[in-house]
């Protein structure tokens, strides 16, 4: 708390002391912060100023050089090894000739190419006699289906009839199923020698079927068996 004395001169009576004035600290004397020198303490609440530098923010002391060293050329020699090392060299999956590790796919059908021949028995010489035709189609039949003897033989028929072709049509219309065979080669026209197929009873897998045929192997060049010939006798 400060205390003033008012004073006064009068003429006839010289210095006089006239009120006494009594001043009260302020509630809040931040607003006169900023007029105080800085590291001066304020009179009142004995704050002390402490100006910030000019961008409003402590100023962080600042670090150290990072001393800075010639790089000498052993530094780069390991990289220069490694470069001269695979240059000239190719990616395994870029070779010339790569080596396939991809099984092969299952084939799980089996095609066969059809044509039709008939005979006829000369009665008097007892020979018998064909007649080849040459008209050909497609057949292709399930590898993972058993499939029985007289089924087998209608598969080859039926899609014959799908050609939808009248002399082809005439040439299957003839008797009972009974009577037909099949051979695993095709007729040749001077020499047709048959090859029969033997009936096989039951229900069997066509690969099973084929193990008991006389097929001759194909030739390496030809490479693996893309159909079997089959002619309807």
């Amino acid at each position: 708390m400060l205390v003033l004395v008012s004073v006064s001169q009068s003429k006839s009576f010289g210095l006089v002391a006239s009120a006494v004035f009594t001043i009260t600290p302020l509630a809040d004397c931040s607003g006169f912060h900023q007029y105080i020198t800085s590291g001066k303490p304020c009179t009142v609440c004995s704050w002390v100023s402490y100006h910030l530098p000019p961008d409003g923010r402590e100023s962080s002391p600042a670090a150290p050089p990072v001393p800075v060293t010639a790089a000498s050329q052993a530094q780069f020699t390991p990289v220069a090894q490694t470069l001269r090392q695979t240059i000239g060299q190719v990616h395994p999956h870029r070779t010339a000739n790569p080596t396939s590790t991809m099984t092969p796919l299952k084939v799980v059908e089996a095609r066969f190419q059809v044509r039709i021949a008939h005979g006829s028995h000369e009665t008097a010489t007892k020979t018998l006699t064909w007649q080849v035709y040459p008209d050909t189609w497609s057949v292709r039949v399930n590898n993972t289906t058993a499939i029985i003897w007289h089924w087998f033989i209608w598969k080859f028929k039926s899609s014959g009839y799908d050609l939808q072709l009248c002399h082809i049509d005439a040439l299957l219309d003839i008797d009972g199923d009974g009577k037909w065979a099949i051979t695993t080669n095709w007729l040749d026209k001077k020499n047709p020698i048959p090859r029969y197929w033997q009936p096989w009873s039951g229900a069997r897998l066509i690969p099973d079927a084929l193990k008991d045929t006389d097929y001759p192997a194909p030739s390496k060049t030809a490479g693996p068996r893309q159909c079997y010939e089959v002619t309807l006798l």
